[in-house]
């Protein structure tokens, strides 16, 4: 499942985008969001991954889905972070 390794290589904790971002790396193929978005819920719903409590749009694959929101990093961050990358 290359959702749930993607989501597992960002620290078991992200937010779509970053999703849609992991998916391009690991295959190279541009996902469509609305699928990627209806294939998260189907999977929440299956319970393979959890939504982050008040947090919209953030997955993670921690049983325990109690994620404080503030545990999580900005999109700003992490734009930093992959900018210094490249």
């Amino acid at each position: 499942m290359d959702i749930v390794e993607v989501i597992r290589s960002l620290d078991s904790c992200a937010a779509i985008d970053e999703i849609l971002v992991g998916l391009w790396r690991k295959t190279g193929k541009v996902e469509d969001r609305d699928f990627v978005a209806r294939k998260l819920y189907r999977m929440t719903r299956a319970n393979t991954i959890n939504s982050v409590p008040k947090k919209k749009g953030y997955f993670t694959t921690n049983v325990d889905s109690n994620v404080k929101s503030s545990e999580l990093i900005d999109l700003e961050e992490i734009s930093a972070a992959l900018k210094d990358q490249l």
